[in-house]
């Protein structure tokens, strides 16, 4: 029997190959018709399945996941850097124009501050010496041989 099968199943094969226009067209419809019977054969209509009324609780949950962003978003630019000491505002909290959302450490920038002084005091000392270097030199006369 299996060696019958084999030859048979040869010859098919053998035919399907001479006429592969027709194999492949003979071969479409049948899917198309398993298609149509396996797929078509639910029903669209909705099932109800009718239960009586309980007194329970009905525990539900959803789960996802994925990034969470936020609808509308401002991006705060200092016009420094440096540490923050004292955030005056909370996530989601309101702000009004005008309102300090945030202090910095301000030592960075008083040291500077201090430091520039300095430099100016020093610069301006430097030209005090050098206008009076300049009109007691004035005041001399040089002759040159």
């Amino acid at each position: 029997m299996p060696k019958k099968f084999l030859q048979t199943a040869e010859k098919f094969l053998q035919i399907a190959l001479k006429h592969k226009i027709i194999s492949g067209a003979l071969l479409v419809i049948a899917a198309i018709g398993l298609y149509l019977i396996f797929a078509g054969s639910g029903s669209s209509a909705p099932m109800y399945v009718f239960a009586n009324v309980e007194k329970g609780a009905l525990i539900v949950s959803v789960s996802g996941s994925g990034q969470v962003e936020a609808s509308q978003q401002i991006d705060v630019k200092p016009k420094v850097s440096g540490t923050l000491t004292y955030v005056a505002v909370k996530a989601g909290q309101q702000a009004r124009q005008g309102q300090a959302l945030a202090y910095l450490d301000s030592k960075d920038a008083q040291k500077s501050v201090r430091d520039a002084e300095i430099s100016l005091e020093s610069a301006e000392i430097s030209l005090e010496k050098l206008r009076r270097n300049q009109q007691s030199s004035a005041g001399k006369k040089h002759y040159l041989r």
